[in-house]
């Protein structure tokens, strides 16, 4: 769902409610075309209100207006909705990775489990270019797909001993912890 820029809040904000919900719905629904009349039905104002808010709209250039016709859309030349979420979405997305990173980097049995994960989306990689250069998607490629094949299950291979070591430190760490109790280097 879109949401109106700042800019647009900003530049409007002694317009009335009808205005925003006019221009809440044609953000919202950015890739459809709405008649005066429909908008009129939507936002519950007249059709000379409605006509007076798309004027301003249109001349200020928020909203296109179709040649000849009275059909109104959101202007995503100068205004993407669904751009700036995807971005967020994807900045959210390396946010929250890099947090879980820098928290569990911290130990070596986390550490062990980074690598096998990056051992992991390496391998998911190069066996998503075997597919693609073995049937041909790629067109001709220089590097024999069978290289592609073998590193791919080398990095699973490398990815499954990684995870492996994981619990294999935490194994050694819980006993030397034990151990250091015992002795009572703690």
């Amino acid at each position: 769902m879109g949401t109106l820029p700042d800019e647009f809040k900003q530049e409007y904000e002694n317009y009335g409610d009808s205005f925003f919900i006019l221009a809440r719905l044609l953000v919202e629904d950015h890739n459809r075309q709405f008649t005066q009349s429909a908008l009129a039905e939507r936002v519950g104002v007249s059709q000379s209100r409605v006509s007076d808010f798309t004027a301003t709209l249109h001349n200020d250039g928020w909203i296109a207006r179709q040649e000849n016709q009275t059909t109104f859309e959101w202007d995503t030349d100068r205004y993407n909705p669904a751009e700036k979420e995807a971005t967020e979405a994807v900045s959210g997305l390396y946010r929250d990775l890099w947090e879980v990173i820098k928290i569990h980097s911290q130990t070596s049995t986390s550490l062990w489990a980074i690598f096998g994960l990056i051992f992991f989306i390496v391998a998911t990689v190069l066996l998503a270019f075997y597919f693609a250069v073995s049937t041909g998607l790629f067109g001709e490629s220089a590097v024999p797909p069978v290289l592609f094949l073998l590193l791919g299950g080398g990095f699973v291979i490398s990815g499954v001993l990684m995870t492996v070591l994981t619990s294999f430190q935490a194994f050694v760490n819980r006993s030397l912890g034990r151990l250091a109790r015992s002795l009572g280097l703690e």
